[in-house]
């Protein structure tokens, strides 16, 4: 398995000194408006204090500050410590090269340009790594677990954007992203005109035998069966008729209800997010507008990864064999397949900035009153006025 210890604060250009000085990126490393990240303890050798994020030239490249290239004079006699120096520095070189090989050889993601946020693109690339290991051993190759902790673990998996459910799940995901842009979650819950739901919350309550299987990884929550769409029909008609509803607690640890409920207020608006919305009629007609946010499968199967790790207490081996068991069959033959029901689709999710925008506007004027006459009485048949409500279906499981 490729160090990423060791590679994550380097990069090896590999083009010549005249096109780095040409481009964009060479005069942002030039005048010092590159942004570079400030100096940070490498995993596991804290000890050595802050090092600085360096990318590594061959001779052909002028020293600087954040470069590092050999020394040159191949026929000149170079003492011991600076040989020593130009072997280590084109070892690190090297291992770059051949990490981002690999990887690029397994993965289809570093083909091409990752159209994510930073934090969600190392939440993939330590995926990914992990995934590297996980096939290591499957086919029991060498295997090397060098990702900054004794035993192999990532380290800080959370700050690197994993998803926390089921609140900051809601919060990196496009209905989160619409109520940040709404300035809703910076509202008392009594008075916002926005309130969010996810489908998480409305798992079944599991039978005994249920449950020894869901502890197992046994147990198939990506079907629809796994959900109590009984509780999401009232709870979606209270909500219609201006009443405050309780919102189950699911724990995804236990794979119980807890005992403790979420209260949401009457709202203006209902954002319900889910990957299996769409599939039961009822509840698909009860919503206005229907958005299918379509997500690169590389990117659903890292958040799921380091999500069920960090968060659900879960080790890879189990993560992957449901992913293969239940969560992919499942979302091809009841997700997907829902797509043709959306009304508006949203591809690469929150990172998608201009198609949510597009929906934050439709959204605001619903709440300044621009679309009362017309959405009032004319939608789904209804002649009273209804609470407005988006829904989500997402191809990334949750």
């Amino acid at each position: 398995m490729p160090s990423t210890v060791s590679v994550l604060s380097m990069l090896v250009l590999t083009a010549r000194e005249e096109t780095l000085r040409d481009s964009a990126f060479g005069q942002a490393l030039q005048d010092g408006t590159l942004e570079i990240p400030p100096p940070a303890s490498l995993p596991g050798a804290e000890d050595l204090g802050p090092v600085p994020h360096i990318f590594v030239g061959d001779e052909a490249f002028t020293l600087r500050p954040n470069l590092m290239r050999p020394y040159a004079g191949r026929q000149l006699p170079l003492s011991k410590p600076v040989r020593i120096f130009n072997k280590q520095l084109s070892r690190a070189r090297l291992v770059v090269e051949c990490a981002f090989g690999i990887m690029a050889a397994r993965w289809r993601m570093y083909w091409r340009v990752l159209g994510l946020s930073p934090s969600n693109v190392d939440a993939c690339v330590k995926a990914t790594c992990v995934l590297y290991n996980y096939l290591q051993r499957s086919f029991q190759e060498p295997l090397r677990m060098e990702m900054g902790t004794p035993n192999g673990h990532l380290p800080d998996v959370t700050r690197a954007g994993a998803n926390n459910a089921p609140r900051q799940a809601l919060q990196s995901s496009v209905c989160g992203k619409i109520m940040e842009l709404l300035g809703q979650n910076k509202i008392d819950h009594h008075q916002r005109q926005v309130a969010i739901l996810s489908q998480d919350s409305f798992y079944r309550v599991l039978t005994p035998d249920q449950k020894a299987k869901a502890l197992k990884g046994q147990f198939n929550f990506d079907h629809p069966d796994a959900f109590d769409n009984e509780l999401i029909v009232k709870t979606l008609w209270d909500i219609l008729e201006g009443q405050t509803v309780q919102i189950p607690v699911y724990d995804f640890v236990t794979h119980s209800r807890k005992e403790e409920a979420v209260t949401v207020y009457p709202a203006d608006v209902v954002l319900f997010e889910g990957i299996l919305m769409f599939y039961s009629q009822e509840i698909r007609d009860l919503f206005q507008m229907k958005l299918f946010v379509d997500t690169d499968a590389d990117t659903r199967l890292s958040r799921r990864v380091l999500r069920d790790i960090s968060e659900r207490g879960r080790d890879l081996e189990q993560v992957l064999t449901q992913y293969i068991t239940f969560v992919k069959p499942a979302f091809e033959e009841f997700c997907l397949p829902t797509k043709k029901c959306a009304d508006v689709i949203i591809p690469r999710g929150a990172d998608n900035l201009v198609a949510i925008n597009l929906i934050v506007q439709h959204i605001q004027d619903i709440l300044n009153g621009g679309l009362t006459k017309r959405l009032n009485g004319s939608l789904n048949g209804y002649g009273t006025p209804r609470k407005r409500q988006v829904s989500e279906s997402s191809s990334r499981p949750h």
